[in-house]
């Protein structure tokens, strides 16, 4: 967009205007002195009359003796003429104004104020630009060379790019720097300064391997980092600040956390082991390791069969895994030792009376007659001897006539269970245990 000039360009209106019209007419014969503007070009134009009324116009076409016009400007106001008022081409404040900042190059210095458009102001070593949204435009002619500009718009200050070199910007960004919040963004990314010790936004560090640094001011104390390294989040700690030594990560594509030492406080529940299914096959657990080789774990297994309940193994027990199970079926022979594949029941006070396995007499009754199971007597014979670990043909009671002494014969009551014989315990006496 140019300013066009042309020497004694002047005629007078063939026909009078009103204050609304955008078309002038003007005398035929003299049209040809006058520019003829085109792709944005224009020239300035003053009408004046013998009454001293003026309008300074902007003429953007002209056909012949007819003239395209933008009216009342640079602070004329419209008016209306008579037929045979003067068309002057006269340059103006505007258009002296263009031409000079079409003339100017990188190589100007300005020692005082130079303004263009009302616009922009040269003075000394400032540049001022006034304007809605004012930017300036730095083009570099390299080849391949990227374009950019400074921008400002309301509250916010832009450094902005033409990546594409299709002579626009793209977003994100270069620079944005918010003035009413103060706020920086590079590239889109959130500036952290001292000052600024909050964000009402999300936080997004971009890069390989992106850490932030927590220094710590105290005396003695330790500085940390977090951290992203591929699929893996860290925690790392330092006493001097820069030698870190990892304290904790999570692989996030297996979903395992590590950590040398967990110290948990509480009066309720502080670990959970939560199945992710329903399934009666997935059962989590805690596994116990020496130098990456298992050697132990905790689990509780669903269902009611055979080791299924809580569970304690041992992985290196000598002659095969050993465990010991509290089994979901419950009651008082819900608790089994694990051999190397094979369960056996744990005896206890409350099953041990239903198994054949021998206990001591702890009573002090002279006319008890139960007895557990191994329990020795000896007993007085008054017939023949029982062979060695046989039966006695007789039964094994009380004796009636003593308190003292046990007997096969006699009315005396009888002693429960079945009892075999161990041999003789000197002349009339033999003993005998008892097996069920």
């Amino acid at each position: 967009m140019a300013v066009l000039l042309s020497n004694n360009a002047t005629s007078t209106l063939a026909a009078s205007i009103n204050t609304s019209v955008t078309s002038i007419s003007i005398q035929s014969a003299d049209a040809s002195k006058f520019p003829s503007p085109t792709g944005g070009d224009w020239f300035p134009i003053t009408v004046v009359d013998s009454a001293g009324n003026m309008e300074i116009m902007k003429c953007t076409a002209r056909s012949s003796g007819t003239l395209t016009v933008t009216r009342a400007q640079e602070g004329t106001t419209a008016k209306s003429f008579a037929s045979g008022a003067r068309v002057d081409l006269r340059l103006t404040v505007a258009a002296a104004n263009e031409l000079y900042k079409a003339g100017l190059t990188a190589a100007n210095t300005w020692s005082q104020a130079q303004t263009f458009s009302a616009t922009a102001t040269f003075e000394g070593n400032q540049i001022t630009i006034s304007g809605t949204s004012p930017r300036v435009y730095l083009q570099d002619t390299d080849t391949g060379a990227d374009d950019f500009w400074l921008f400002v718009n309301a509250n916010n200050f832009y450094v902005l790019t033409d990546r594409a070199d299709d002579g626009s910007y793209e977003t994100p960004y270069p620079l944005e720097l918010r003035n009413d919040t103060a706020a920086g963004y590079l590239y889109a990314s959130r500036l952290i300064t001292e000052a600024y010790a909050s964000f009402t936004t999300n936080l997004t560090i971009t890069n390989t391997a992106p850490i932030i640094t927590l220094k710590d001011t105290t005396t003695s104390a330790y500085d940390a980092r977090i951290r992203v390294d591929a699929n893996n989040f860290y925690i790392d700690g330092s006493s001097d600040g820069s030698t870190y030594t990892e304290t904790l990560r999570f692989e996030q594509d297996t979903k395992i956390g590590y950590m040398s030492q967990l110290f948990l406080t509480g009066t309720s529940e502080c670990i959970r082991l939560n199945a992710t299914s329903t399934s009666t096959t997935v059962d989590p657990y805690i596994s116990f390791y020496r130098n990456l080789a298992r050697v132990g774990y905790i689990i509780a297994n669903d269902g009611t069969g055979v080791n299924s309940g809580m569970r304690i193994i041992n992985d290196i027990a000598t002659g095969g895994d050993t465990g010991l199970t509290l089994l979901n079926s419950g009651g008082v022979d819900s608790l089994e030792w694990y051999v190397n594949g094979t369960e056996y029941k744990v005896l206890h006070t409350g099953n041990i009376d239903t198994y054949d396995i021998a206990k001591y007499y702890t009573g002090s009754g002279a006319n008890d007659v139960s007895f557990p199971l191994g329990h020795i007597l000896a007993v007085y014979i008054n017939a023949s001897y029982a062979n060695r670990n046989a039966t006695p043909a007789q039964t094994v009671r009380l004796w009636d006539g003593s308190s003292h002494q046990y007997a096969i014969s006699g009315s005396g009551a009888t002693i429960a269970g079945t009892w075999r014989s161990r041999g003789t315990a000197g002349e009339s006496y033999q003993i005998f245990q008892r097996v069920a």
